[in-house]
């Protein structure tokens, strides 16, 4: 088996997981090219097989119909849900709470006034452009064979072997 036969392989392996082993559930840009594998690959037909057999246990299950009160409760429900509310009996969340209260704190504060957030853009923006260039401070110095060499590779797409740039070596 050549490599790319294994990656076709991989390929229908992680399709038939996902899709199953019936051909029509699979994607139409892929049902073409997966319908052939099995013809000719011992492993390939393996693979339906045993998606075969879980296919046809999920389909053996039977789920029950939702009771009549189940269904007008999650009809009652929908318009909460489509405005991005909650079930009254849902408890409510951890995180939403404690970022309701950070919200509350922090308009509470004068510091953290929309009028003052640019201000802090700003500083943050400056902030990290000194720390920056100041990180160069520190930084080797490029001799200037090395910097023949990095201008070869930006703009000439190699090394310095590849061209004849004689003085600038």
């Amino acid at each position: 088996m050549t490599r790319l036969d294994r990656d076709d392989l991989k390929r229908f392996a992680e399709l038939v997981s996902a899709y199953g082993a019936r051909q029509e559930r699979w994607p139409a840009a892929e049902r073409a090219w997966a319908s052939s594998l099995p013809r000719t690959s011992p492993e390939a037909r393996r693979l339906v097989a045993e998606a075969a057999e879980v296919d046809g246990w999920l389909d053996s299950l039977m789920v029950p119909p939702a009771s009549p009160e189940l269904q007008a409760r999650i009809l009652a429900d929908a318009p909460a849900f489509a405005r991005g509310g909650r079930h009254k009996s849902a408890p409510p969340s951890v995180l939403a709470e404690a970022v309701q209260q950070l919200r509350g704190r922090l308009a509470a504060n004068p510091l953290f006034r929309p009028a003052v957030r640019p201000f802090y853009a700003v500083a943050v923006a400056a902030l990290a452009g000194l720390l920056l260039g100041w990180g160069g401070v520190f930084s080797r110095t490029v001799t200037p064979g090395e910097e023949a060499e990095i201008v070869a590779m930006a703009f000439l797409g190699g090394g310095l072997e590849r061209y004849d740039l004689g003085e600038l070596q």
